[in-house]
């Protein structure tokens, strides 16, 4: 898959607060994928989600979310709207 075909596609991003989670959000959301931002601190969510909007790209956060607290894994769908379509990449950098 090319960049170019990154345009209308959704990619979840867990740990997308920082390190190579907030690079992967930051690089796809260049190549047209909207992302769906996902990781424990909340503040650098609403940040980067700003930094991505600002730029021109498309963006949406979750609640705080931990991979390794189960009740809180669901939430990855409330930050992905109805209208993003299916999810086709997923990532979990940390």
């Amino acid at each position: 898959m090319s960049y170019a075909t990154l345009a209308g596609r959704t990619a979840v991003i867990t740990g997308a607060a920082s390190g190579m989670g907030e690079a992967t959000a930051r690089l796809l959301a260049a190549h047209g994928a909207r992302v769906a931002l996902l990781a424990r601190r909340t503040e650098r969510l609403t940040e980067l989600a700003a930094a991505i909007e600002a730029a021109g790209g498309q963006a949406s956060r979750s609640p705080p979310t931990s991979p390794t607290r189960p009740p809180s894994t669901p939430r990855w769908s409330r930050c992905t709207p109805p209208t993003a379509g299916s999810t086709w990449w997923s990532t979990r950098p940390a």
